[in-house]
């Protein structure tokens, strides 16, 4: 199995779309579906986002054997990827402005509980 079959089947099994993963770094679902095809390969600085999104880890990521994502698997660095695309999907019904006070007021909570939200979501401002 390839990385793109990989990618697909992972996403697939998590339930979320094209979409989904192309909002975790602002780019086009096509981006995506051209990893998927094999026509081009995620940045490395991608994959440990990607990884966490498809609930692997990079290493089962690029292995060679076929990986399993599970909803039971526990989410690295203690985001569950599930939140993180449901935090992007409020985000993305906000107006402009309200995305902006929303994305300062989870980087005020982040920085105070110790957590890597502020990382992870970075500036997913549209």
């Amino acid at each position: 199995m390839n990385l793109g079959e990989k990618i697909r089947n992972l996403r697939e099994a998590r339930g979320l779309t094209l979409q989904d993963i192309g909002d975790l770094w602002e780019i086009s679902r096509s981006s995506v579906a051209g990893w998927e095809a094999g026509s081009s390969n995620p940045s490395i600085d991608k994959l440990p986002k990607l990884a966490r999104a498809l609930g692997v880890t990079v290493d089962q990521l690029l292995s060679d054997r076929p990986t399993l994502a599970t909803p039971e698997q526990p989410a690295v660095d203690g985001i569950d990827p599930e939140v993180l695309v449901g935090i992007i999907g409020v985000l993305k019904e906000l107006p402009r402005d309200g995305q902006q006070l929303a994305l300062a007021q989870l980087q005020n909570i982040g920085s105070v509980l110790g957590a890597q939200a502020p990382r992870v979501i970075g500036n997913n401002r549209k």
